[in-house]
């Protein structure tokens, strides 16, 4: 039996598929047995072994100059450089958690948040930050009038965001219970 390539409707249930993937899964299950078709609809029949949530996260982020990487991650946010892997990445440490600053070509920042930190005192975050030398936006409507540029959320939790020197958007949080 060849391979088989199987579309997103695939991993949904027969009666909310498309009609015309609702025979290919009836094909499947009559030439796949059924430890195979765990695989196949791995979003319904996920083992324990195949699970991520107990896998250690990496996060990424892009970069395009090594100086100003250095100085913004390292020097003004504190992160502890664990390698510096140029050409391909700086690679620091987010309290257990691998973060790759990776470095890519041109590339066109996005507007929302690619990063974020919860925080347990978000204004005495922001002013260590800001005596640092970090900058934080302000958006219209939302965090223009706050002097720390803080926007509450409806349930509380209160948001900061700063760019990198790439123009990427991260974020300190914190929840009402903090």
């Amino acid at each position: 039996m060849g391979s088989r390539t199987l579309s997103s409707a695939a991993l949904l249930p027969t009666s909310a598929r498309p009609p015309e993937t609702r025979l290919l899964a009836l094909q499947l299950r009559r030439n796949f047995p059924f430890s195979q078709q765990k695989t196949v609809y791995s979003g319904y029949a996920m083992t324990a072994a195949a699970s991520l949530a107990s896998a250690p996260l990496v996060a990424f982020v892009p970069i395009t100059d090594k100086d100003k990487a250095l100085a913004f991650y390292r020097d003004q946010l504190g992160l502890t450089l664990l390698s510096d892997e140029t050409p391909f990445a700086l690679v620091f440490d987010l309290n257990g958690i691998t973060l790759r600053a990776t470095f890519v070509g041109e590339f066109k920042p996005q507007p929302f948040t690619i990063l974020g930190w919860h925080v347990a005192d978000i204004a005495g975050q922001i002013q260590s930050l800001l005596d640092a030398g970090v900058h934080f936006n302000r958006y219209p409507g939302m965090n223009d009038t706050h002097p720390l540029a803080i926007w509450t959320a409806p349930g509380g939790t209160q948001v900061a965001w700063l760019s990198d020197p790439f123009g990427n958007v991260l974020s300190l949080s914190q929840s009402p219970s903090a």
